[in-house]
């Protein structure tokens, strides 16, 4: 009898153990996946931020060059089509 607990112990830390490692295996790629996306995540939110200062610069180039063009009062209109887009007019 003695033998035959000992094996049955010896087959229950056997099934444990692949158990145990798949569990790890599994959080390890769920922290992994996390990491990922939270990094993925929070460059996308620092480049919006980016583009954004970018525009901002660009309207207010466009709305200095406007009025710059609008004092020399040689006729001359500047139009902001969009934040990329200058469109001078000369007097007809």
């Amino acid at each position: 009898m003695r033998g035959h607990s000992n094996t049955h112990t010896h087959t229950q830390t056997k099934h444990k153990n692949p158990i145990l490692h798949l569990v790890c295996i599994l959080v390890c790629f769920c922290l992994i996946l996390f990491f990922i996306q939270s990094s993925y995540f929070t460059g996308s939110a620092k480049l919006d931020l980016s583009k954004r200062l970018e525009v901002d610069v660009l309207s207010q180039f466009q709305s200095s060059v406007q009025q710059c063009v609008a004092n020399r009062g040689l006729g001359l209109t500047a139009d902001i089509i969009d934040h990329c887009k200058l469109k001078l007019k000369y007097p007809e």
